[in-house]
């Protein structure tokens, strides 16, 4: 299941300790999450990159994949669902860094221009 926060994002930047979802999605959410939480977890993705590659067949192909993963937690609280990350667990699509790689050797710089440098950086 996927779903497409729109707005400022807030949660990454650590503006807010938590993140307020919509109940109807929390409450479609939450018993997927406790009946498959041994086999699947949950993720806030943030940056994608978004453009036109190629499959592994030849065929050109939409991109759209996050740069950055994070673990998350979803939880009911009294005013709704919410979404917790945690910042220290943040996975770097590597997968996406190498395609960029490939068509851009500068993607460093080009990345550098679009993320914020509060809390990141290529070490």
């Amino acid at each position: 299941m996927r779903q497409v926060l729109k707005g400022r994002e807030m949660l990454m930047n650590a503006e807010l300790p938590y993140l307020p979802i919509e109940e109807e999605l929390g409450s479609k959410m939450a018993p997927r999450l406790q009946l498959y939480g041994q086999e699947k977890a949950l993720y806030y993705c943030t940056f994608f990159v978004v453009g036109y590659g190629q499959s592994t067949t030849g065929k050109r192909q939409r991109i759209c994949a996050p740069l950055f993963l994070y673990e998350a937690s979803l939880t009911k609280e009294d005013d709704g669902y919410v979404v917790r990350i945690s910042p220290d667990k943040r996975v770097i699509n590597v997968d996406v860094l190498n395609h960029l790689r490939q068509v851009d050797e500068d993607v460093r710089s080009e990345i550098s221009k679009q993320v914020p440098t509060v809390d990141f950086d290529f070490g």
